[in-house]
């Protein structure tokens, strides 16, 4: 292998990474936002009816479905506490699919916070190469994809855990949180 093969390998691996990262990310973005399993995990049909002062968790225990004109397309499924839904309960004043589209930039913007906060805290001082792989294999991991796609909270609790982390921390990047 010449000089030249060997100083171009990093750079196309790179740039695979970051086509695979791409690739997933359009696949949890297009779930998202319709599919089969578009933002099932979401839960705005349980948050709807926390608003409209209405008990989802009964609701499912009883095995009645939630009223049909204020609810996603899927059978209610309420496995939070309501305290749990109060995430949601912004998102739950927008109609489904204005409600899902905000989640989906909501999860996008966490992904951001958890990338900025993991990499400022645990690889400081690296290369853009670095973190731009590190941010591409994040991305193209199924379980990002696939949060993404079915609206799961993990982005959210783990990006405000990180925020707590940086805090404690105290990281001049962290802004004063002490």
């Amino acid at each position: 292998m010449t000089q030249g093969m060997r100083s171009r390998l990093p750079h196309a691996a790179l740039a695979l990474v970051v086509l695979l990262a791409v690739a997933a990310a359009y696949s949890g973005i297009s779930g998202a936002l319709g599919g089969e399993l578009a933002s099932k995990d979401f839960k705005w049909d349980a948050a709807r009816l926390l608003l409209l002062r209405q008990n989802p968790v009964a609701l499912t225990l009883e095995g009645k479905g939630a009223p049909t004109d204020a609810i996603m397309p899927d059978k209610l499924g309420a496995q939070e506490l309501p305290s749990a839904l109060m995430l949601i309960a912004p998102y739950a004043v927008f109609p489904w699919p204005v409600a899902r589209v905000l989640w989906l930039v909501s999860n996008l913007v966490f992904t951001g916070i958890v990338l900025g906060v993991t990499l400022r805290l645990f690889a400081p001082g690296r290369t853009l190469a670095f973190y731009i792989l590190a941010g591409a294999l994040f991305v193209a991991g199924a379980p990002w994809r696939t949060g993404i796609a079915v609206g799961q909270h993990t982005l959210f609790s783990l990006a405000f855990f990180l925020l707590v982390l940086l805090c404690q921390l105290g990281s001049p990047w962290s802004g004063g949180c002490r």
